[in-house]
């Protein structure tokens, strides 16, 4: 979890995007944003991505990003559907990554004629949208290394200087006893976002990174963790089901064979086989 001044930190993205004309924000590891300035993305974005198949491309260009970020270690420079770039840059402390710098968006002046014929192709060329067009930042492809390496000595000052920095609040251990604790209840990501409050997304996307598993697909495998160890203690099928809160004895049995790789009676059979063997010894 990050941890921000959060006064101090409002300072430096204000001094950033005055200096750059870019608007910079600061985004937790689960690419939740958490603090920028401005505020807002810029009124052409939020135009273009109004439209639902359209926003839904910039999140998965964006969430690639991260990805990529996370991956290298290393800053990230994307263009995004609509021809507007953006940079990542990874928040690294104690040798983990906690979080992202991210700065966008602006477009390259050479490039600016297709990316208004492209925007005007979506949008029309009204003076509305030639208005939102002419507000978003136009930088010279010289300009965006240099900016970029602002953006990380911005990123290494910010936890220098302790105006971000993080708190290991041991969430996978917490999730994982939560789940444990509440094994034969409906579990579902919005119990989760609300226990640990936390959004939807971020539930998803911590589940994701820390489990490799969403949360229904955790929390079967748990159950059936959990039915394997009270079949070994000798719990009969009728004894799980009524533990476990299954309706559905069929469901369970093929629920189990999947996540176990045998049928349950052939894992019975299976069991009770190295009982003897153990006994004979």
């Amino acid at each position: 979890m990050l941890l921000l001044e959060k006064e101090k930190l409002k300072e430096v993205l204000r001094a950033f995007y005055t200096l750059t004309g870019v608007r910079i924000a600061v985004l937790d590891e689960w690419y939740n944003e958490i603090a920028s300035y401005p505020e807002q993305i810029c009124a052409l974005c939020r135009r273009l991505r109004a439209d639902e198949d359209t926003d839904k491309m910039c999140k998965e260009s964006d969430r690639n990003a991260f990805r990529m970020v996370e991956k290298t270690g290393k800053q990230y420079t994307y263009r995004c559907p609509m021809r507007l770039y953006e940079s990542v840059y990874p928040i690294v402390i104690e040798g983990r990554n906690a979080g992202f710098l991210m700065i966008g968006q602006f477009i390259l002046s050479e490039e600016r004629d297709l990316f208004e014929k492209s925007v005007f192709g979506k949008c029309g060329d009204g003076e509305e949208v030639r208005g939102e067009v002419r507000r978003v930042t136009v930088l010279s492809a010289d300009a965006v290394p240099c900016i970029a390496s602002v953006m990380t000595v911005c990123a290494e000052y910010l936890c220098f200087s302790k105006t971000i920095s993080a708190k290991d609040t041991g969430l996978a251990e917490k999730v994982r006893s939560y789940v444990a604790a509440h094994i034969a209840e409906p579990i579902s990501v919005q119990r989760l976002a609300d226990h640990f409050r936390m959004s939807r997304t971020s539930v998803y996307l911590f589940m994701k990174k820390s489990f490799g598993k969403g949360v229904s697909e955790y929390v079967n495998a748990q159950k059936m963790l959990a039915a394997k160890q009270m079949i070994d203690g000798g719990a009969s099928t009728e004894e799980v089901l009524e533990k476990l809160n299954f309706s559905d004895a069929n469901y369970f049995r093929r629920m189990f064979k999947k996540h176990m790789g045998v049928c349950l009676r052939d894992y019975r059979r299976r069991e009770a086989e190295k009982d003897i063997e153990n006994t004979d010894i």
